[in-house]
């Protein structure tokens, strides 16, 4: 079978099982760098495909460790489709060793650095767009796809809701309880509306009126970091900084992941590394309590506990 015949089985297969539209893009985008570097080596069946081949495409791009984790991922999940449908009765994706990653800590913007990057920017719906990501950790993906039904706000001076569905079409709620610039910006943007995306582009046809596309929101976002002085900062160090500032004010962790939608509590625990005030300030208060000194309890006097 032709590579890129199968590569179109499988996206349109990712199709049909409603995976995100970010999901496969990313496919598409992984899987046609290996085809052309399959192609230069006069391989264009996919039966054709050894773990060789393989291991010398992550070793050819000039690419981080993350983005070559993620090619891997892609091819994994391409030959497995294959593997899975009969196509090939091997798969040549299985004997290509993990790729390493460095572990690193998220890095989270400061109130001040978030305030003059709101201010910059130009467009007001990308603000509240922008806004409703600080205020509430979404990803940059759930907020340009979230719909005008995904909106519930509260009467009077409650705050509301809204309905996420995040990575692997898990659904998750978010309170809005912590989003009080956002909320009249999503009562202005659904107001009078039963459908559609909740941020939309404004145009002169109602064709032009569709979301914001990641690399727009993205463009977006750079100008005006630039335009305040604040460098080449990324769009989701916004959810970082969300998420930093939900450990530091002590929400508890398991609290922290669900709002996020993290699947793994491994991902949650990258923002907990960073709030080493917490660690100080706990064991200065706890000190007291479990220090080994005379005026400690291992070192005091000893009292028999009553039963």
């Amino acid at each position: 079978m032709r590579y890129a015949d199968a590569v179109e089985d499988f996206l349109a297969t990712c199709v049909l099982r409603e995976m995100s539209r970010g999901t496969v893009q990313g496919y598409r985008y992984d899987l046609g760098r290996l085809g052309r570097f399959l192609a230069g080596r006069a391989v264009d069946e996919v039966e054709q495909v050894t773990p060789a081949h393989l291991r010398a495409f992550l070793g050819s791009t000039a690419v981080g460790s993350a983005a070559r984790a993620r090619y891997r991922a892609s091819t994994r999940s391409l030959f497995h489709f294959l593997s899975t449908e009969g196509v090939l009765t091997r798969n040549p994706s299985l004997s290509v060793p993990a790729v390493a990653r460095p572990h690193y800590l998220p890095r989270s913007l400061d109130a001040a650095q978030v305030v003059k990057a709101l201010a910059a920017v130009e467009d007001s719906t990308l603000r509240g767009l922008f806004t409703l990501v600080a205020e509430t950790g979404l990803r940059i993906s759930e907020a340009l796809h979230l719909g005008v039904t995904d909106v519930h706000l509260a009467e009077g001076d409650g705050a509301g809701w809204l309905r996420i569905l995040g990575k692997g079409r898990r659904e998750r709620v978010v309170p809005l309880l912590v989003a009080p610039l956002s909320v009249p910006v999503l009562a202005a943007q659904v107001a009078g509306r039963r459908d559609g995306p909740v941020f939309r582009r404004s145009g002169r046809r109602d064709t032009d009126t569709g979301p914001y596309s990641y690399d727009a929101a993205r463009a977006a976002w750079r100008r005006a970091c630039r335009r305040a002085g604040l460098g080449p900062l990324h769009i989701h160090q916004l959810r970082h900084t969300f998420a930093s500032r939900l450990v530091a004010a002590e929400v508890p962790i398991v609290t922290v992941q669900k709002l996020l939608g993290h699947q793994s509590l491994d991902t949650t625990m990258r923002y907990a590394a960073i709030t080493d005030t917490l660690v100080r300030r706990d064991l200065e208060t706890a000190g007291g309590r479990i220090g080994l000194g005379p005026g400690g309890p291992a070192g005091g006097e000893r009292h028999d506990a009553t039963p």
